[in-house]
């Protein structure tokens, strides 16, 4: 049987000594890995990188953005999701940035805010402020839709499987 030593595995090219003030995301198959900033980090980039540490697509996000999660669509886009009910939407052949809105006018201007985002292959479920859950087949194409309404107590331990 054949052995393999590895002495020496370079190096990353990104300059991060502390990952914590940042969503860490790395796409399906492994293919890609994005930092994007948490609201309390000064640093304002968004970086993509190959597997190999090249950096494919650099962004700066406005301080005005509030993002509440990151994630890989199976289709390898990355999807930045704002409390404001936008997400920004990336390509790895760094095209511009895409910015969409997830909810419709009536909904945004009433004031409704995202908490959390979550996907699954091209689908993605949206929970607010107020715990009403949202779902969109299709991210860039179109609206959320909200889900049939349950009482808190219950609406928790179907989505997430645990009492409140």
């Amino acid at each position: 049987m054949d052995s393999w030593i590895i002495s020496t595995l370079g190096s990353m090219k990104w300059d991060v000594k502390d990952f914590s003030p940042y969503f860490v995301v790395t796409a399906p198959f492994g293919h890609y890995i994005a930092f994007v900033p948490r609201d309390d980090n000064e640093s304002r980039n968004l970086t993509i990188y190959d597997g190999c540490g090249k950096i494919l697509v650099e962004d700066v996000l406005s301080p005005s953005y509030h993002v509440v999660a990151a994630h890989w669509l199976m289709d390898q886009r990355l999807c930045v999701f704002l409390d404001d009910c936008r997400a920004l939407v990336y390509t790895v052949t760094n095209d511009p940035r895409r910015m969409i809105e997830l909810m419709t006018e009536e909904e945004i201007e009433s004031g409704i805010k995202i908490k959390e985002a979550y996907t699954y292959g091209l689908t993605c479920c949206l929970i607010t402020t107020t715990n009403d859950i949202y779902f969109v087949s299709e991210i860039i194409e179109t609206l959320a839709r909200k889900a049939p309404s349950l009482p808190e107590s219950v609406r928790w331990s179907v989505y997430f499987g645990y009492d409140r």
